[in-house]
């Protein structure tokens, strides 16, 4: 289900381009991560997919399993003028790719023993 608003103060995202070709999806990323900057636009985005969350955030939040609670926060430090296409070629960007992964692995890990 999509809905629509003139002039939102926040963009709701929820798997948004889950279904989209890897080259496209960087295009898009690059429109909707400059849109949402020029307007002033806060953006919220649910996605499964690291390098998704490292393109278009400031913040990467990591949740626990249920019941969900936040078991870390990432800065994403790439500012307000990315080139998303050259971005995953950066050292910063690999790095904190790394560590998302790891406190991801954490807790997938966590979630199978049963939180022990």
């Amino acid at each position: 289900m999509a809905a629509a608003a003139i002039n939102p103060q926040i963009l709701l995202l929820d798997e948004p381009f889950s279904s989209v070709d890897e080259p496209t999806r960087v295009g898009i990323h690059q429109d909707v991560f400059d849109i949402s900057r020029h307007l002033g636009m806060t953006m919220l985005l649910v996605t499964h997919d690291l390098a998704e969350a490292i393109t278009l955030c400031d913040r990467v939040i990591i949740l626990s399993a249920r019941p969900a609670t936040v078991a870390t926060v990432h800065s994403v430090p790439f500012g307000d003028q990315r080139a998303i296409a050259s971005l995953r070629d950066k050292p910063a960007y690999l790095d904190l790719y790394a560590e998302l992964w790891r406190d991801l692995s954490r807790q997938i890990a966590l979630s199978n023993s049963g939180g022990k």
